[in-house]
């Protein structure tokens, strides 16, 4: 499958919300049948891609959600020369400019 489109995230350094581009392939083996029992196993790579539906119809909002999820960066950025804020008067310094002595 591939998912196309764009998130809204907030710069984890500056806090203002910026549009970031999504676009991700991921693979999705869909098998009909309860699934595994319960209990602790080691997953490898293939069993990763695999998941199980029960009836007639597929509910694929669980798996859409966690791949957009997975598309989030760990810190998001609006740019990568993004000056954040100032930590005293709370300028954003990407847009103004800050008279606050520097230590």
């Amino acid at each position: 499958m591939h998912l196309r489109g764009r998130l809204q995230l907030t710069c984890g350094r500056c806090v203002e919300s910026y549009d970031a581009p999504a676009d991700a392939d991921f693979d999705l083996l869909l098998v009909p049948g309860p699934g595994p029992a319960g209990g602790e196993e080691e997953l490898s790579g293939p069993d990763l891609d695999l998941d199980y539906y029960l009836g007639e119809t597929l509910d694929l909002e669980a798996v859409i959600r966690e791949q957009i999820i997975l598309m989030v960066p760990l810190k998001p950025l609006c740019a990568e020369d993004c000056k954040g804020i100032c930590p005293r008067c709370g300028a954003v310094l990407n847009r103004e400019y800050c008279s606050c002595k520097k230590d």
